[in-house]
């Protein structure tokens, strides 16, 4: 059954684009102003703002078979979403530990949101440095977005929001959920 436009997965959430360089978006999507109307461009500098998908965010999460032998999975949810029994539990320690859940054994599979974007309503340390095809000059340190982390799981998820090189995810974007069963 295909899901609904208020389906959870499919909300949006205000976003701003803290990548190094300008992206072209992909063709054939609208793409949202933070106040709902159709963005004019698809150009994207970094500082801009847009409703992109809370997944792409911040991260989701899934139960997935520890074995691998089947391809069963359960979306949970946005961010970290977890089972009301791990309910105050810290992801590390949640990360590839097979547990039982409605009589089968399932482990957490969390997929972390983009780093090239961060909450529209956080602080941007980029403003006053951002502007169109702009490099740091060469005696500069790149400046750092958001600390990078290595991904919880070990197929990195895939976004085709824009045509830029992926960039590193960041810790603890979203507030842990529960799933609504």
């Amino acid at each position: 059954m295909p899901e609904s436009d208020d389906s959870p997965r499919r909300a949006l959430a205000p976003a701003r684009y803290v990548g190094h360089q300008r992206v072209l978006l992909q063709a054939g999507a609208v793409y949202r102003n933070l106040d709902g109307t159709p963005r004019d461009t698809r150009w994207l500098t970094p500082g801009d703002t847009l409703l992109i998908p809370a997944s792409e965010l911040y991260g989701q999460t899934y139960l997935a078979d520890p074995t691998g032998l089947t391809s069963d999975a359960r979306w949970l949810g946005v961010g970290v979403a977890l089972l009301p029994q791990h309910a105050g539990q810290e992801r590390a320690a949640l990360i590839g530990a097979p547990f039982l859940h409605e009589g089968r054994v399932w482990q957490y599979e969390f997929h972390d949101g983009r780093g090239d974007f961060q909450p529209a309503d956080a602080p941007w340390e980029g403003a006053a440095a951002a502007t169109p095809d702009a490099a740091p000059p060469a005696d500069s340190a790149p400046a750092a977005s958001a600390p990078a982390r290595k991904a919880a799981t070990s197929s990195p998820s895939s976004s085709s929001l824009a045509s830029s090189p992926a960039a590193s995810s960041t810790e603890g974007a979203a507030p842990p959920v529960s799933p609504e069963e």
